[in-house]
């Protein structure tokens, strides 16, 4: 058997597992809102106030209007229940082989500035044997005016604070229901506005995905080497 059939036939193997890995509702997606005024199914508006976000331009433009707080949460939330971007958030991540999230997220204005401190907040529910389970990580500050930053975290425990429900992390991940990314500060404020931006909110593949995609990318080298060669052996 040649090389680039032996190179082809790992490349077969290594997808028939990912594929049945991946057989789980969740899936490797980005969410990037491509279609103008789609909202693709995710909840995404004010906390504490109000404010129109716009889907435009493969992400989400939002802004809170000057108002008064409500003595509780004043910011952006943006919120993908399970029938969100297709259900492709919702399920067992690790049978789907997610291994992270990523997203990127501006801070354009806010009028508070540095008041609360205001946090940035990715966090995840679950069910487990018919009670609910509320994971969160929280990000360092965030760079007023310095465009669209990418913010990854990954799905190991150790990176997580589970704030509602008493379940392993383990068995969390294996059903999660809905996925969140929240900009917002605790207290009561005199009247504020803010804007910002929000895109490409993603699962992370495990490092086999990347391999696999690699041994393509080599395989097609590898044919093309060999065409080459049998077209010159027939000159």
């Amino acid at each position: 058997m040649s090389s680039v059939s032996v190179m082809r036939w790992v490349v077969v193997c290594a997808a028939l597992a990912i594929g049945g890995k991946n057989a789980s509702a969740a899936a490797i997606f980005t969410e990037t809102w491509a279609n103008p005024g789609d909202s693709r199914g995710w909840f995404i508006g004010a906390l504490g106030g109000s404010g129109t976000p716009s889907y435009v331009g493969g992400q989400v433009n939002w802004s809170l209007s000057a108002q008064q707080s409500n003595n509780f949460l004043t910011g952006f939330q943006a919120q993908g229940q399970s029938s969100a971007s297709g259900g492709n958030f919702a399920g067992n991540y690790p049978a789907a082989g997610i291994t992270g999230f990523a997203f990127d997220f501006a801070l354009d204005s806010d009028s508070l500035g540095n008041a609360g401190p205001p946090t940035l907040r990715i966090l995840f529910t679950s069910t487990v044997g018919g009670f609910n389970s509320y994971w969160r990580h929280d990000f360092g500050p965030v760079a007023l005016g310095g465009g669209l930053q990418r913010y990854v975290v990954p799905l190991e425990e150790s990176s997580w604070t589970q704030y509602l429900g008493n379940f392993a992390f383990a068995d969390a991940i294996k059903n999660i229901g809905t996925v969140e990314v929240d900009y917002f500060r605790l207290g009561n404020f005199s009247a504020y506005s803010q804007s910002g931006r929000f895109a490409n909110f993603s699962t992370i593949p495990e490092p086999t995905g990347i391999f696999l995609a690699g041994l393509g990318l080599i395989s097609g080298l590898a044919a093309g080497r060999d065409n080459r060669r049998f077209r010159a052996a027939r000159v």
